[in-house]
């Protein structure tokens, strides 16, 4: 193969994946974008309300009453089950079959081992900060393993076993997608904090939780083509 020809691939493939990044997320947006859009806006809604909830509890005289524990754990169930729901309908979007038979085949599945995982996850941190990290990052490729992978529904595989052998061949590739998503972006958009107020600035705070949508999209694509990567499939994209 000549240079030439080395060079004519390189530049296919840099120009066909963000076509089929843009593939994805149309079909994404076109199949339960506005499922997406609304989960984004409750939750940010609901994450606004269980926060003033428990300010107002800490500030009151009483001292930390019952409802400070039970707002805080309302907020942390929010934040496991959250990208649960995310996960689902963006990979329900893309296969083939129904939305709706997709999540009621799944969801269950899916729940459960982000469960275990979640509470894996905590156990490590609980002990020590960063092994607990490291096992959150290596679970990043659960849904796709109770989603997209027969022999887990065959009952061959254990899916957090799987995901971190998975996450383990792109381990650094997989932590910069999910910095770049959870952490740099987050704190490069503080600033706009404020006008995320759906109590003072509504129609802003619509806005700023579409894009949050739009970014937990394109974070769950960009995750699930490392997963490809590693597994050595690609998904049927649904037909558009």
């Amino acid at each position: 193969m000549t240079t030439l020809d080395t060079l004519d691939n390189t530049t296919l493939f840099l120009s066909d994946a963000p076509v089929k990044l843009q593939s994805q997320l149309y079909i994404v947006i076109k199949r339960t974008g506005w499922i997406l859009l609304v989960l984004a806006a409750l939750t940010a809604y609901a994450e606004q309300t269980l926060t003033h909830s428990i300010e107002k509890e800490l500030s009151s005289m009483e001292g930390i009453s019952f409802w400070v524990w039970f707002f805080g754990g309302t907020s942390i169930a929010l934040s496991i089950l959250n990208p649960v729901i995310i996960s689902i309908l963006v990979l329900a979007s893309l296969l083939p079959a129904p939305v709706t038979s997709s999540i009621k085949q799944h969801a269950q599945f899916l729940c459960k081992e982000t469960l275990r995982a979640a509470g894996k996850s905590m156990a490590w941190g609980f002990l020590f900060l960063l092994p607990g990290l490291i096992r959150f990052l290596q679970f990043s490729f659960v849904s796709f393993v109770v989603m997209l992978d027969p022999e887990y529904s065959a009952g061959k595989k254990d899916a957090l076993r799987e995901s971190t052998r998975l996450v383990n061949q792109r381990f650094y590739k997989v932590t910069t997608i999910l910095l770049l998503f959870s952490v740099i972006i987050p704190l490069s958009l503080t600033s706009l904090d404020e006008f995320a107020l759906f109590g003072e600035h509504p129609f802003l705070a619509i806005l700023l939780s579409t894009f949050d949508a739009v970014l937990s999209i394109l974070c769950i694509l960009m995750l699930l083509k490392q997963w490809e990567k590693s597994h050595g499939t690609h998904v049927q994209l649904e037909a558009n």
